[in-house]
């Protein structure tokens, strides 16, 4: 379980830097988030760039958020990539989570399940990214680039709440014909 309760502490003091309250158990107060912490980046690349071609994709998330086992990844894929209903996924180099679990959902989406987080890299390595391949997936049909891969989320695995996100646009684009 999250132990947010340590994260921070709220307490007034005097002009003279004194605690106003001598205990603090009479008080009850309850902080919402009302903004998710962005992603610092996101990059996608596919290991093959011919268009229509059945290839993986390197997807590279860094997030400043602690991330723990059992948490879930999701991303959309643009319309013109397809994502086959038995796509599969696998931890990259150095990875912090050594296994994952894959799945697609409606529109073209993928939920990654991260299996057993290394608990030393997570915390040895704040903002060091984390790398999921995706495979067996096909290219868009044309050399343009695609429209922005979207809902980009990591999902907390314990409260299914959102705990950090990616808005900007993430394109890519095949370079070779068919």
């Amino acid at each position: 379980m999250r132990d947010f309760e340590s994260l921070f502490s709220i307490y007034t003091l005097d002009t003279r830097l004194r605690y106003i309250d001598e205990t603090f158990e009479d008080q009850k107060f309850s902080v919402t988030m009302t903004e998710l912490l962005q992603l610092t980046s996101v990059a996608v690349q596919m290991a093959n760039l011919t268009n229509g071609a059945i290839t993986s994709y390197t997807l590279q998330i860094v997030s400043t958020t602690l991330i723990q086992t059992g948490d879930l990844f999701t991303i959309r894929f643009p319309q013109e990539i397809v994502v086959p209903l038995g796509v599969t996924c696998a931890s990259g180099p150095a990875a912090k989570a050594t296994t994952l679990a894959c799945s697609r959902m409606k529109e073209n989406s993928v939920r990654i399940v991260l299996g057993q987080v290394d608990e030393n890299l997570r915390d040895q390595a704040a903002g060091a990214p984390l790398v999921f391949l995706v495979h067996g997936v096909q290219n868009a049909p044309s050399l343009r680039p695609s429209k922005s891969f979207t809902d980009m989320v990591f999902i907390d695995a314990q409260t299914n709440l959102d705990l950090t996100q990616y808005s900007s646009s993430v394109t890519v684009q095949t370079q070779q014909l068919g």
